[in-house]
């Protein structure tokens, strides 16, 4: 295993002996430090920016710079051989931000579709305006559990295989006038829900209400209701005869005053 070790180290470090030298001036990079190519003057740029001159190919290779999450990589760029197909590498076809073809679903606003300034969106929300297709790249922003990854959106003519715009495209982003108006009706059906409840708890706690007894007069004479109005009524002294619970009642001190007939209860 320490033989196959040596031998890949040796192999890797003849291919970046083959990497023209950054003094050749042959890497370059786009957007930096001035919009548009820029040579880069130590072949270390981001993927998406990275690129050879013409007739150079391009290989990417280690990390050779961080920021803010994001990574920067070195350029490698061999000189072509002849009549071999020449990938000057990505830098050379993606589109600049400028270029408002980068789109992010749901950043900065969530229901929308926006032009991504930066190519760079996280996982999933990354896509291409019409006519370009999605390749997705390195990390170019990490805070915490949150990495944004480099768009590059070529051109589908100058793209291999099928000319997909990328996953952020997939799904349309969500209509926030329908949830809205879906949870207005939910909180309705909760309020209806909680109001109903509370209103039959209320009757079913209530005490059952009982008739008033009857109330007595000035001179105290009991007062009872009689068609919508109250009429004197004198207490009769009810007398048990022989003490026969069935040889009847008399009643003693019926005042003529009275209209209202004593019906004692029980009888």
């Amino acid at each position: 295993s320490v033989l196959v070790t040596v031998a890949l180290a040796a192999t890797a470090a003849a291919e970046d002996a083959a990497c023209e030298p950054a003094s050749a001036g042959v890497c370059e990079e786009q957007g930096y430090p001035n919009p548009g190519v820029n040579v880069d003057d130590d072949c270390c740029a981001a993927w998406a920016s990275s690129s050879c001159a013409f007739g150079y190919s391009y290989t990417e290779g280690g990390v050779c710079q961080r920021w803010d999450g994001g990574e920067a990589h070195s350029t490698c760029c061999k000189k072509c051989k002849e009549g071999e197909a020449c990938d000057r590498g990505p830098g050379a076809t993606c589109a600049r931000p400028e270029e408002g073809v980068c789109m992010e679903r749901g950043y900065p606003k969530i229901a929308k579709d926006n032009v991504d300034d930066d190519c760079c969106a996280l996982a999933g929300k990354g896509w291409c305006g019409e006519g370009y297709g999605y390749t997705m790249g390195d990390v170019c922003y990490r805070a915490g559990h949150t990495v944004g990854y480099s768009t590059c959106c070529q051109p589908c003519n100058s793209t291999y295989g099928e000319c997909d715009d990328g996953p952020g495209n997939d799904h349309p982003p969500p209509n926030l006038k329908a949830l809205a108006i879906i949870g207005i009706v939910i909180l309705v059906i909760c309020c209806g829900g909680i109001c109903g409840g509370a209103i039959i708890c209320w009757m079913c706690c209530r005490p059952n209400a009982r008739p008033r007894p009857p109330r007595p007069g000035a001179d105290g004479l009991i007062m009872e209701r009689s068609g919508g109005s109250y009429v004197p009524v004198e207490v009769a002294t009810v007398i048990g005869i022989n003490d026969d619970p069935d040889g009847g009642i008399q009643l003693e001190d019926f005042g003529a005053t009275s209209k209202n007939p004593i019906l004692p209860a029980g009888i």
